[in-house]
């Protein structure tokens, strides 16, 4: 068998297993226009990509059948074998040639269709985008919210990628006004560090959930009550009044925003906040001044507001825990990991000062309220004393009540309650179930 009568055979009888259909398929363009858009519909679906592709080679190998068939056999061939295959190809390849007006058409459709979908990929980019920058009511919340629109950003990425190698966007001039260089780097970012990324980050954060759910409630709540302050009175002897502890802690105070905003300090992970801890721990060091409550305000036992603080420039221990657990948990450090702790210490005398959840969510550190800048020469919040440490003499050994801005807990233990009824604040501090 001659080689022209090998290849008439080979493609007779991939005209009727495969070609045939492909060219009938091209005989209704409107209907292939209308699957093309039909996948404008779920731009995220998994198959929407793949599908483009197919209509591509469809075209592509529909176009090639003119060369293929039209090559076959030679012009001129005089023999018998020649105007054999010369007849049973003549209408093949007159009807290959009649439907390339229609494959043209459909290749016009699929250039539409290809760019709404760039287009698409990019509105959705950048909603997701914005969707990132939105500040929620909670910090969990934002958090939350945030993840979520990043792993949508590194999807669509990933999508247009795909996509413009399967098409060749940078390899072919005919595809370069669909060049998109912001998601295209996206994409490689979310390859390089894997797209299961955010994944890990959402585990990360249902860590964090937990966390905060057992150390909400590893002691219990109790609301209590500050009261050592008095109304406005003509003689000095205002009533006193009842002030809720957790009040004290005023991280949406406008000064202490527009320090953090100031020095760049709000933190976008709060599942790595450690060394954010440290530095705001020395920032708020370098005005601290130490003063006795007789000293600053005539009377042995007074609780000031941040605000008040920052307006006399010094106070005592229980003033600048209330500053410092402020600035923490303003810089978005999840408020379960701050908490102001009163107690007494392991040297003895009461204190007041604050101990933060390190990013373990495990142990807790102190930083002591009123250690001054120049008396911090841990650089790592890893190398701050925990709550167990024994060395720590500044550190609280019995814990009386402990509180931030949202919950407040008491439980005595040990010898706790005797040295509380010891101490001065026990005459101003009302428990309440």
């Amino acid at each position: 068998m001659s080689v022209t009568t090998q290849k008439a055979t080979m493609l007779r009888e991939r005209w009727r297993v495969r070609d045939k259909q492909l060219i009938e398929s091209f005989f209704q363009p409107e209907q292939r226009k209308q699957d093309l858009e039909f996948l404008l519909e779920n731009p995220l679906a998994k198959d929407t990509i793949q599908k483009l592709v197919e209509a591509k080679e469809d075209i592509e190998h529909a176009q090639g059948l003119v060369n293929e068939y039209g090559n076959m056999p030679g012009k001129g061939k005089k023999t018998l074998a020649g105007k054999t295959i010369d007849k049973n190809f003549e209408r093949i390849y007159t009807e290959i040639l009649d439907i390339q007006p229609n494959i043209e058409l459909v290749a016009s459709f699929l250039d539409d269709v290809v760019t709404s979908y760039v287009g698409a990929l990019n509105e959705m980019f950048v909603h997701s985008k914005k969707q990132a920058r939105v500040k929620y009511d909670t910090a969990e919340e934002t958090q939350r919210q945030k993840i979520n629109a990043n792993a949508a950003m590194d999807n669509v990425a990933i999508l247009y990628h795909e996509l413009s190698e399967k098409f060749g966007f940078y390899s072919s001039k005919d595809y370069k006004k669909l060049r998109n260089r912001k998601l295209n780097n996206r994409a490689k970012e979310a390859i390089k560090h894997g797209t299961d990324k955010w994944q890990i980050v959402r585990n990360a954060n249902v860590a964090e959930m937990n966390a905060e759910e057992n150390w909400n409630n590893n002691r219990p709540r109790k609301t209590i009550f500050y009261e050592g302050r008095t109304l406005p009175s003509s003689d000095g002897r205002g009533e006193k009044i009842k002030v809720d502890v957790r009040l004290f802690v005023t991280p949406n105070d406008g000064f202490i925003q527009r320090d953090l905003d100031a020095i760049g300090y709000h933190t976008s992970d709060p599942t790595r906040c450690d060394d954010l801890i440290m530095d705001i721990y020395r920032f708020t060091r370098t005005r601290f001044e130490y003063s006795h409550d007789d000293k600053t305000t005539g009377q042995l036992e007074y609780w000031m507001f941040p605000f008040e603080l920052r307006a006399m420039r010094e106070g005592d221990c229980d003033d600048w825990a209330n500053e410092l657990a402020s600035y923490l948990i303003g810089a978005n450090i999840p408020e379960f990991r701050v908490r102001v702790v009163c107690g007494e210490t392991r040297t003895g005398g009461g204190h007041s000062t604050v101990y933060v959840l390190d990013d373990s969510l495990q142990t807790w550190r102190h930083i002591n309220s009123t250690t001054p800048y120049a008396a911090i020469h841990e650089s790592k919040l890893s190398d701050m004393p925990t709550s167990k440490d024994k060395s720590d003499g500044i550190g609280i050994g019995q814990v009386w009540f402990s509180y931030n801005n949202k919950y407040a807990w008491q439980q005595f233990e040990g010898a706790a309650r005797i040295s509380y009824n010891k101490d001065k604040r026990n005459e101003l501090i009302t428990m309440v179930r």
